[in-house]
């Protein structure tokens, strides 16, 4: 562990604390009140000790210890705000200066509450409870899930795909994935793109998404611009960046006859590929787009064909054949797959302060 930094807790703890005070008996105090289970103490020494672990780890609420030798912590509530784009993080600053004069220039800071020194065990509690509370409620919006969440949910109230196809997709992206062997990381890429992958949608008129399939050339060329849309949205979005190629290339074809730009052979992205098999054969079992479902040996039967045709890349779909050939199950387990995957989280339902904490705090 870098010196200047001390961890108590297990790493499955709810609550993570950074408690930042040059005194050890002051940083022995909050560590024995906020003790384990319910709480994860990591111990900062000073201002630069607490500013390097914050570089590198996620914390719930920062207990910050106003006067300290070299940057105080009015200095480095201003950095982790500035230099570290922590605008959210909640942070206690924890003085024994309470004057309305002194508590504005900390506030001014960045301070999101302070504690007067002395406290009880009891009032630094509640104030770590209540600043953990606001900072999950606001992760439930602001994480990249939720995000995810709410771009499905989207993409459903416009009628362009529906919570269900893009957890069947994303189950399928995972069975397929793993089979190949690709890495977590990029089994995670294709289940994200799954839940965005027609997001750049939402820029269309409707007429364009209801009659996709009798548009005149003029509006072809329109439609066939939204992989780059898409990919434009997911790219402003840090969750989303890894997925903007695989939302731009999922069209693109083996031969060169996709779209948008017509790519072809290996200038197309190897989960991009990957991704179109899954979406074909999804799209084909799941009869969409007003569509009958085709059964799994016949939706296999058209992707050989189409896979002769020169539409994906013959060792790849050679794989995909394959494996669906010799475990059948593999795939159709995974269009029923019922659980969310990550990036398509289940929320809770609730209505009140209470409801919230039991859903952000307790186990299920």
């Amino acid at each position: 562990m870098t010196p200047g930094m001390i961890s108590h807790g297990s790493e499955d703890s709810r609550c993570r604390v950074l408690v930042v005070d040059d005194d050890p008996a002051s940083r022995f105090l909050q560590t024995e009140i906020l003790a384990p289970p319910r709480f994860e103490v990591t111990e900062a020494v000073d201002g630069h000790s607490a500013l390097e672990l914050l570089r590198v780890k996620s914390f719930d609420v920062v207990l910050l210890d106003k006067k300290m030798p070299g940057i105080d912590g009015n200095e480095v509530c201003r950095r982790l705000r500035n230099e570290l784009d922590l605008p959210l993080l909640p942070v206690i600053m924890v003085t024994g200066e309470a004057s309305t004069e002194h508590l504005a220039v900390s506030f001014k800071a960045g301070a999101s509450d302070y504690l007067g020194k002395p406290y009880s065990p009891m009032e630094l509690v509640a104030r770590v409870d209540a600043a953990v509370l606001r900072k999950r409620m606001m992760d439930l919006y602001e994480g990249p899930d939720a995000m995810l969440f709410t771009l499905a949910r989207i993409l459903e109230a416009r009628g362009i795909t529906t919570a269900d196809l893009g957890r069947r997709q994303a189950g399928l992206a995972r069975t397929f994935g793993e089979a190949l062997g690709l890495e977590e990381e990029e089994v995670d890429i294709l289940q994200r793109v799954a839940v965005v992958q027609d997001i750049g949608l939402l820029s269309l008129p409707d007429r364009l998404i209801e009659n996709h399939n009798d548009l005149t050339p003029e509006e072809l060329a329109q439609f066939r611009s939204h992989p780059r849309l898409g990919a434009e949205l997911c790219s402003g979005l840090n969750s989303l960046k890894p997925a903007a190629p695989v939302v731009l290339r999922q069209h693109e074809r083996w031969d060169g006859s996709g779209y948008p730009d017509g790519l072809s052979g290996n200038a197309i992205p190897h989960l991009a590929q990957v991704f179109a098999l899954v979406r074909r054969y999804e799209v084909l079992t799941a009869g969409r787009d007003g569509e009958k479902p085709q059964t799994h040996d016949d939706a296999l039967g058209i992707i050989e064909k189409e896979a002769f045709r020169g539409w994906y890349d013959p060792g790849l779909a050679t794989k995909f054949m394959t494996i669906a050939h010799a475990r059948p199950e593999l795939l159709t387990q995974a269009e029923i797959h019922q659980e969310a995957p990550r990036g398509l989280p289940d929320f809770p339902r609730v209505s009140s302060q209470d409801d919230w904490r039991k859903a952000i705090f307790e186990d299920d």
